[in-house]
């Protein structure tokens, strides 16, 4: 049995309060949802890596010239990635006084009743209360925020720039995050 396109375009017609309610409602749900989106800003330096002046004669012995320069290409990314490099950038930062990092530090919950906080809540217990951390504590979370949530660094292996990206949301942040890098 054929349906006629005269019959559907009936049926739609019927029906067009439902699909123009529906379509308002999407609209107005994607329109809420972009409202609360907190922009975030990019930062990118870039590093370029001069093989020739660092000495690697051991290395260069065991691994042919454009190896080794890709090792130490890579090795250089690795440095920039590494935990170390990133406490000393929040530690010159500040970036535990931040307030991106700042509210990031006092948002990680503790423990599973941390995480079970917001059922608690509900049942009329109170949220347990939020640890106490030293300013130690504050910079190392700050530098793992900072490495795992806000940092980029990658090299395409063809050359010998390495490009650092920092990204956050206030745009004076993120510069300056990349560029100490």
């Amino acid at each position: 049995e054929t349906v006629s396109p005269f019959r559907i375009i009936d049926v739609l017609w019927r029906r067009k309060l439902l699909i123009f309610s529906v379509v308002i409602v999407l609209m107005a749900g994607a329109a809420v949802q972009i409202a609360s989106m907190i922009p975030l800003y990019d930062a990118r330096a870039l590093v370029l890596i001069d093989t020739r002046r660092n000495a690697m004669s051991d290395l260069q012995a065991i691994v042919s010239g454009s190896q080794a320069d890709l090792l130490q290409v890579q090795t250089q990314v690795d440095i920039l990635r590494s935990q170390a490099l990133a406490i000393e950038v929040a530690r010159r930062l500040d970036l535990m006084r931040e307030p991106e990092f700042a509210a990031a530090i006092t948002r990680r919950p503790g423990g599973l009743a941390g995480q079970f906080a917001p059922l608690l809540a509900l049942a009329g217990r109170p949220p347990p209360p939020a640890p106490v951390l030293t300013d130690d504590e504050k910079l190392r979370s700050a530098a793992i925020i900072l490495a795992a949530d806000k940092l980029t660094v990658v090299n395409d292996a063809r050359s010998y720039v390495i490009a650092v990206q920092a990204r956050t949301e206030d745009p004076e942040l993120a510069a300056r995050i990349a560029n100490t890098y």
